[in-house]
Formats: C-alpha cells, sequence, structure tokens
C-alpha cells in the first residue's frame, strides 16, 4: 500500500510518500500533477480543508478542531464555503462567505482559496479519485505525544521544529535522515522548512494509521452536498 502526506508550499505542493517505510518526496506546480505523476498512491492525508460549506450546510469541523488544540488555535483558519472559492477575486470571496456564514475572510483563508480550489476540483471531477483526507498536522502531533498535549512552541522557531522533528522520530527514526535529505536538496524560497515536516507527519501518521487504526474528528454535518466526507484523521498513539 502507497501512502502518502502533502502540504502546500510556495512551489505549490510538497508530498511524502511512503512505499515499504521507504519515504520519496516531490514537488508539484498544482495538485493535477501530483495525482497524474503518482498513480500508485492509495492514500494521502493533505493538511487542506476538504469538504466546503454551501447553502443549508455549514462546515464546523473548524470549530471543533480549534477546541482540540487549546494554545495553538491560531493555526487553525476558516475555511471559506465553495462560492468563496469559486468565486473571481477575493473581494468577491469574502461577500460570498459573509452572505452564506455571516463572516468574512481573513487574509491567511483567502490565500487558501486557489489550493482548496485544486482539491475540491479533483474530488468532484474524478470518477475514481485517490483517497484523500484532510488532516492538520498540529492535531497530529499532539495525539503523537504520550501525553496527548499539544506543543506550545511554534514550528516556525528550530526549537519548535526540533521537538517536533524528535517526536516524529520516536516513531520511526528514518524521519530524521529523510528530513534533512529534502532540506539539503531543496530550496527556501521554493518550500520552507516547517512544510517539510508537515508532509513527513501526515506521511508517518498515515503510515501507523493503516497498521493500528485512524482516528478522526467530525461535527456534523459529515458530508458536504456534493457527498465529500468532512473529516479530520490522525493517529492516537
Amino acid at each position: 500500500m502507497t501512502l502518502a502526506g502533502v502540504d502546500g508550499c510556495p512551489a505549490g505542493w510538497i508530498m511524502v510518500k511512503a512505499i515499504e517505510e521507504i519515504y520519496t518526496y516531490g514537488l508539484y506546480r498544482h495538485f493535477a500533477h501530483l495525482t497524474r505523476d503518482n498513480p500508485d498512491i492509495d492514500r494521502l492525508l493533505i493538511d487542506m480543508p476538504v469538504g466546503l460549506s454551501e447553502k443549508g450546510c455549514i462546515r464546523t469541523l473548524d470549530q471543533e478542531l480549534r477546541r482540540h488544540l487549546k494554545g495553538r488555535t491560531s493555526t487553525v483558519f476558516n475555511t471559506p464555503c465553495r462560492a468563496a472559492v469559486y468565486a473571481e477575486n477575493q473581494e468577491q470571496a469574502k461577500k460570498e462567505n459573509l452572505q452564506l456564514e455571516g463572516k468574512s475572510l481573513s487574509i491567511q483563508s483567502l490565500s487558501l482559496c486557489p489550493k482548496i480550489k485544486e482539491i475540491d476540483e479533483y474530488l468532484r471531477t474524478n470518477n475514481d479519485p485517490i483517497d484523500i483526507w484532510e488532516s492538520h498536522p498540529e492535531l497530529c502531533f499532539t495525539h503523537l505525544s504520550s501525553d496527548h498535549k499539544t506543543i506550545s512552541v511554534s514550528k516556525h522557531d528550530q526549537a519548535g521544529r526540533q521537538l517536533r522533528l524528535d517526536l516524529l522520530a520516536s516513531h520511526d527514526q528514518s524521519i530524521t535522515t529523510a528530513y534533512e535529505t529534502i532540506l539539503r536538496n531543496t530550496r527556501r524560497k521554493h518550500v520552507k522548512s516547517d512544510d517539510i515536516l508537515d508532509a513527513l507527519c501526515l506521511c508517518l501518521v498515515n503510515t501507523l494509521a493503516a497498521r493500528a487504526g485512524f482516528s478522526f474528528l467530525q461535527s456534523p454535518p459529515l458530508c458536504d452536498p456534493q457527498g465529500i466526507d468532512m473529516k479530520i484523521a490522525f493517529f492516537r498513539a
């Protein structure tokens, strides 16, 4: 079984793939290129919203996620509704979201719209898509630890990255080598160090949970009007 973890990055997308516990990686400008070039993937976990609000169906997962990430709620952005994601510009996106959900969108949320659209288009237009499950690295880091406590130090700091890398390595020592290899062979203007860490985390979680079982964060409604499941996958160590 071929499993992967995917995160957005300045160059587009970074994917870390595990085949028989060997990690490989790739950078892709568009999500469609990632899926085209990796037809062997059975399931990927992605740090991006999957399943969107429409009239009569409002996504509540973001609020639920914040309740589980006390001290790190700043890592959770409000997911734009589907009309906002497909809007022609940011001003129109803010209006669409305000009309449907009664709230505008932050710059961070607006910046996610193009990537969310790529995922949504893939799921809606492919008859037999790869299993794409939403996940969240900070939720995963929390439950990979033995005490299930959120790591308070930001991964934008070296100390925070090292704490998380050490946690991943406690489950698989080869993660450290994989991280250093990707870091050495990529440029930070294309992929940031925390993007690499997040993609590795999601790939590891995908692998661990394939053997021991997934946990899911869910909150009604459980799927959106397009039939796309709304759940956040993680592994409870």
